[in-house]
């Protein structure tokens, strides 16, 4: 009978040789020290140990961690990319939503529907979860009610998020009913 090379207990026993050694190994050879290793997750690497990384890194100043470099811009190439001239541009909007959702008006707009909806999602039915008021029609597209309590719902996150990004949900009838009110 073939040895497991493991105890009676299962743990490994001295001379226990793993299944997978010499086969599919990747000899390396390491940068700072010249030393050759075989890594354990059998992915070529650069360095035999953090030590010898960290080390090289600190005597090359030249050389810089990957992923906190990014490609260098001049001045003139990151105007062309900022604001306006921004793909995902929409107006400078965003400082004024900001505001808008600190506004007084629009806090009290909030509680109203929240203790009109008893602090349940109106979807679900959830309580006692995290829960976003909804505008039924966009408080940009109709400034005049925005903070009217008949154009907002309580919902929860994953049923807002639903709303927003769900093409089904924006077929629905209940969906369809409530826009078209």
């Amino acid at each position: 009978m073939k040895s497991s090379g493991r105890d009676n207990k299962g743990r490994f026993t001295k001379n226990y040789v793993h299944p997978r050694k010499g086969m599919n190994t990747v000899k390396c050879i390491c940068k700072l020290c010249g030393k050759e290793f075989y890594p354990k997750d059998f992915v070529k690497r650069s360095y035999c140990s953090k030590d010898c990384y960290y080390k090289n890194v600190l005597q090359n100043p030249n050389i810089k961690n990957k992923r906190n470099t990014g490609k260098k811009r001049t001045f003139e190439q990151r105007l062309k990319i900022s604001g306006k001239n921004h793909y995902n541009w929409k107006g400078g909007i965003s400082g004024k939503i900001r505001r808008l959702r600190n506004h007084v008006e629009w806090k009290e707009w909030r509680t109203k529907i929240f203790k009109r909806d008893k602090y349940t999602c109106q979807l679900c039915g959830q309580k006692g979860i995290y829960l976003h008021p909804h505008h039924f029609k966009s408080n940009t597209d109709f400034p005049e009610i925005r903070f009217d309590p008949n154009n907002g719902i309580t919902i929860c996150q994953n049923c807002h998020y639903l709303i927003h990004y769900s093409i089904e949900f924006k077929n629905s009838d209940w969906y369809i009913r409530k826009g078209a009110d």
